[in-house]
């Protein structure tokens, strides 16, 4: 097995969460700085979970996992 590195940005309740293993990715869901091609999910898990009139930043956590 193969340890890799993802990175999940979740919901204020942490029950709910997008991850990916392109820390950019997760960042523009975290804060909503999105530049460039991002992910469709990720877009959508942050119109779901996120206040963007207020520039909520959704929690993001690094782990690494075996594959």
């Amino acid at each position: 097995m193969t340890k890799k590195r993802y990175h999940i940005v979740w919901n204020q309740r942490k029950t709910e969460g997008f991850i990916t293993n392109d820390e950019d990715d997760a960042r523009a869901v975290s804060d909503g700085s999105w530049s460039g091609v991002n992910s469709t999910v990720g877009e959508a898990f942050r119109e779901a979970y996120a206040d963007d009139d207020n520039g909520e930043e959704l929690p993001m956590q690094e782990v690494t996992i075996e594959v």
